[in-house]
């Protein structure tokens, strides 16, 4: 089992970022949350042994109506995207 990933989630609320980067940081498994409000994509560095990224899209669903994988690294890369 992998020891770590990252996963990019297209996130199109810039409004509820800051709370969707909260509630995903209170998940256990999550080591980091960063929100690029240019390509409106939330990098999630996270271990897969502890949470699956179903778990990690069902914890955004009450901040954004429309929640995607955009890409899954591993291991987990502290970057995000800068291109659609």
């Amino acid at each position: 089992m992998l020891d770590s990933a990252r996963v990019e989630i297209a996130f199109g609320s810039d409004s509820q970022a800051a709370a969707a980067e909260r509630a995903l940081r209170s998940v256990e498994g999550v080591s980091e949350v960063e929100f690029d409000r240019s390509v409106r994509r939330l990098g999630v560095c996270f271990s897969p042994s502890k949470v699956s990224i179903p778990a990690l899209l069902e914890t955004l669903r009450p901040f954004a109506d429309e929640v995607r994988v955009v890409s899954v690294i591993t291991p987990c890369f502290h970057v995000v995207s800068s291109h659609p």
